[in-house]
């Protein structure tokens, strides 16, 4: 099965802000979410409180001090 995903348009320039292997390797995890929306190496986070719709779920990855925050 393989996802559709969303980019905002901020994600664009905040990753061109990136350092170079960090940026590829961003490029990489959020392609990879088209296959597998809920990787091993990603961690469900506590909404309790936000305002989501009913079934949404957010995930972040981690990545050294950066973290990609996305909902599924």
């Amino acid at each position: 099965m393989s996802y559709t995903v969303f980019l905002e348009p901020e994600v664009h320039t905040a990753r061109t802000e990136l350092p170079g292997n960090v940026r590829q390797r961003v490029r990489r995890a959020i392609a990879n979410l088209a296959v597998a929306p809920r990787p091993p190496e990603s961690t469900a986070m506590h909404t309790t409180g936000l305002d989501l719709r009913e079934g949404v779920e957010l995930r972040r990855i981690r990545m050294e001090r950066w973290r990609i925050v996305y909902a599924v």
